[in-house]
Parts: structure tokens; sequence; C-alpha cells
């Protein structure tokens, strides 16, 4: 299909379209509501493809710094909007998002803080909001597509089997983390799998902030991963055996990750770290 339409989706990239307005308007109205706090009018796009939320971003009134990874929509976004480049209201970075040095990226912003958006590639979503939470301190709210059982993952309130490091961590370091979805229909083509807009501002724990507290941060984030290893194992396996448990957290070692909530694995954490 590509070889007869040079602008037609890459399977191996992941890109889905967004093609609903009604949606794009909701992700704008998400947009505005982090943004306010911030006294920000630019953004970050993920991958805009052929544009359908960059428009309405600069519609909007937005300043957009655009990182996108596939040539063909470099070229085809540059030359739509070719007043909005010369007038600096539009930024396009022929970048891989998971590569980028950051530091390039936060060059080209003329605010100390911003937010980043996308219709992100199913197949790197998360690994692109870890990167950017992780890593980029600049990037304060996020508003991202992602394939819902990936955005179910990092909602504090995730069902049971959606539950563990990522939910966890962004139960204390995020502020009004909430999902919307968004049926296959919504996209040019249609993915085989049910989406949802993800969305989320920081909020600090200085105990374990991934930038005021990095070594704290690692540590819980290794814990985690521990605990949720062999998810039906209990934690006297995953971590180690009940006899080394911290004194009076014996009885978390008969119990499975997942029963644990996320005030209960700050506390056991910090009882290992003073043994």
């Amino acid at each position: 299909m590509k070889k007869n339409n040079p602008l037609a989706h890459d399977k191996e990239l992941g890109q889905h379209f967004l093609v609903n307005q009604g949606i794009i308007d909701k992700i704008l109205s998400k947009i505005h509501f982090f943004n306010a706090p911030l006294k920000s009018k630019e953004v970050i796009e993920i991958g805009p493809g052929g544009g359908a939320l960059t428009a309405a971003l600069l519609k909007a009134g937005l300043r957009v710094v655009a990182v996108e990874f596939d040539e063909r929509w470099v070229k085809f976004l540059s030359e739509k909007y070719s007043q909005e480049k010369e007038s600096g209201q539009l930024v396009i970075l022929h970048e891989d998002a998971t590569l980028i040095d950051l530091e390039k990226l936060r060059s080209q912003l003329q605010n100390k803080e911003t937010l980043l958006c996308g219709n992100l590639p199913y197949n790197r979503g998360q690994e692109i909001v870890m990167r950017y939470f992780e890593e980029a301190s600049f990037v304060q709210a996020f508003v991202v597509m992602l394939q819902k059982e990936v955005s179910d993952k990092f909602l504090p309130k995730s069902e049971r089997r959606a539950y563990g490091p990522q939910s966890i961590k962004f139960h204390f370091l995020t502020s009004n983390p909430e999902s919307f979805p968004v049926s296959p229909g919504s996209f040019n083509p249609p993915p085989k799998v049910e989406s949802s807009v993800l969305s989320f501002g920081r909020q600090s724990q200085q105990e374990i902030d991934p930038f005021l507290a990095q070594e704290q941060y690692k540590s819980f984030s290794t814990f985690l991963r521990k605990a949720f290893a062999q998810r039906r194992k209990k934690l006297s396996n995953n971590l180690c055996k009940k006899a080394q448990f911290p004194v009076s957290f014996e009885a978390y070692a008969d119990k499975r990750a997942e029963e644990l909530s996320p005030d209960e694995f700050l506390t056991l954490w910090k009882a290992f770290r003073i043994l």
C-alpha cells in the first residue's frame, strides 16, 4: 500500500492517524486545562503524522515543537505549514522521540516548563511516556493517546490486572491522572485494540522524586519491579524469605504484590532500606 501512496500509514512505526474531530477537541480541552497552571502557550507534540492534532493546536494559538521520525510527514508538514514554520509558531524536528537529545529539544522551547502531547505510536508509547517522565524535568504535564492496556498501567486506580509499578509511582508523583476511551473507528486505519487518552500533571514527592531524589527513585522502582516480577507469587518469593522481612512487616510476606496499596509499598520499601 505504501508503494502506491507515499503518505500511507507505516505499520512498522505503529501509525494510526486520528480522524475524529470530537476526540481532537477533547484532547485540546485537556491541554488547555494542564497548560493553564504552567502559564504556557506552547506544547511538544510527539508523532504529528498528517497533522490532525497539529492543526488544532496551531488554530488554538499554541506554539508547537513537533518531533516526527517519519521523513515523509516531516516534508508534508513543512510544506503545509510553511508560514507557521517561518513565523516560529511551528518547529519540526526530524528525530526519534525515544533517542532525541533532550537538551536539544529543550533549546527549542520558549518556556521553562511545557506540556507533552501526541498520538503516540502503539509499539513505543509506554517507552516514550516513561522516558519523558523520568528524564525531562521541563515536561510538567502529559496528554497522550495510548493503547488502552498501556494507559491503564499508569492510572493509580487501575484494575487489579493493570495495577503495578507504574500505577504505584504515578499515585505519588502525578496530579489529576485520568483517561478517556477512544474507539477504533476514530482512527485511519482503525487499530485492532482499544485506545485511550491519558492525561496528568507532575507533583513532587521528595522521597522518591525522579529529579530531586534520583537514587531513591531508582531504588523504589527496582523494589517494585521485584515485587511484581511474578504476580501470582507471594512477596516472600519475589523479594526475600519471610524470615528476612523487617520486624513488624512479616505479615506482608504472605501477600501478593497486587494486594498492597501504594502507601503500604512505600512504607515497606523504607523498612527494607534501613535493614
